[in-house]
């Protein structure tokens, strides 16, 4: 009988071990909030560009966990073309920028071609070097608390950019790019 106690005991205490740990599991949450900017740059050289202004605060994923939010983390980012004006539209640089409120860059990326039908049917991942995600991992970090923002609220806003420099075919003007950025953020929460 002495020999059938130890095993039980040593099935009991992994048990109870087991089931503690892994609660820690359901106690956190990680979503991934897809940040869509859709672009619409018009106009008729040298340069066209066009800027939105935006909240993180405004994506579902982010404003109904905000309470429970432990760390935002940035996974990656891409640029496609939905349309271009006229279909050959190029320029000798098709460019990425999201600014914080206080203007400073968050990320900046270069195509590596200014020929936006490259970019329609294959969207470009833009390629961060470690500094470069610690910058955008910073903002993030300062969700709820930056300085440099006039209001708290105003700490997840951003200004995205995209723009297309020294437009061709040269002369043809009214010039159209379409194009839309999305970031992907982790969201870690806590549940309650």
């Amino acid at each position: 009988m002495k020999k059938l106690y130890k095993p039980i005991l040593i099935f009991c205490i992994s048990f109870i071990f087991l089931g503690f740990n892994s609660c820690d599991v359901l106690e956190q949450l990680f979503l991934n909030l897809k940040v869509k900017q859709e672009f619409h740059a018009t106009g008729n050289g040298p340069d066209i560009f066009d800027t939105v202004e935006d909240n993180l605060i405004n994506y579902d994923a982010f404003n109904d966990n905000y309470d429970q939010i432990q760390s935002l983390k940035y996974v990656s980012a891409a640029y496609y073309t939905t349309g271009a004006i006229p279909s050959n539209l190029g320029g000798v640089n098709i460019s990425a920028k999201i600014e914080d409120c206080a203007g400073n860059i968050i990320l900046e990326q270069s195509l590596p071609t200014g020929t936006a039908s490259d970019y329609i049917n294959d969207p470009y991942e833009f390629i961060l070097t470690e500094d470069e995600i610690a910058v955008f991992n910073n903002w993030l970090a300062e969700y709820k608390s930056c300085t440099q923002c006039i209001t708290q609220d105003l700490c997840s806003y951003f200004y995205a950019e995209v723009r297309v420099e020294q437009v061709t075919p040269a002369g043809s003007g009214p010039y159209t790019l379409d194009g839309v950025v999305e970031i992907i953020i982790e969201i870690e929460a806590k549940l309650d």
